[in-house]
């Protein structure tokens, strides 16, 4: 299972963290467009933002739960919160886009 950076492990009841290396950890993450996907199905439980808000790179902006476990996703890069697209209770499929950073 994913969180962030961190694959987590877990394998005849042990666990196991696995941390991306920095040069790795943002491969994924398309700052210059701006916007932030879902890293895996779940549900909005809070947002932490509002649409015109500034925020600095790593800002918390919502909290997803997914896999019985709550995800802080945060601001990738500076920037101005343009649009949220879900509102919190709402379930959300993998890769959807939860908000527009300009």
């Amino acid at each position: 299972m994913r969180d962030g950076r961190n694959w987590h492990v877990f394998h005849d009841g042990e666990h196991w963290t696995l941390v991306l290396k920095e040069e790795l950890a943002g491969a994924d993450v398309d700052a210059a467009g701006g916007s932030l996907a879902a890293p895996m199905p779940g549900r909005v439980i809070k947002l932490l933002v509002e649409p015109g808000a500034k925020v600095k790179k790593g800002a918390p902006l919502l909290i997803l739960e997914a896999m019985k476990m709550e995800h802080t996703i945060t601001a990738p890069a500076d920037g101005l919160v343009k649009e949220i697209r879900y509102a919190a209770g709402e379930q959300v499929l993998e890769g959807a886009e939860l908000i527009r950073l300009e």
